[in-house]
């Protein structure tokens, strides 16, 4: 599920890039011992227009990756 971020305005730290995600700004997080938590992220970088229709598609590829097998070829 999609996350809050926060970034560092353009003209703050002289134009570095900074990203901090926020998995506890929409609800409670609590942290239990002995208990592992992990978050998967994607960024997407890119230069133009992001329109909703590529938006969707962006997030519909991460949250539901194609289905991949491997077999072994044999060779004679």
């Amino acid at each position: 599920m999609p996350q809050p971020v926060r970034v560092w305005p353009e003209k703050d730290q002289h134009g570095q890039v900074f990203a901090n995600f926020s998995p506890t700004k929409n609800k409670p997080w609590p942290l239990v011992p002995g208990q592992t938590y992990a978050q998967r992220y994607r960024i997407v970088a890119f230069d133009g227009e992001m329109t909703p229709g590529k938006a969707e598609n962006l997030w519909k590829d991460y949250a539901t990756p194609a289905e991949v097998s491997i077999e072994p070829v044999r060779r004679k």
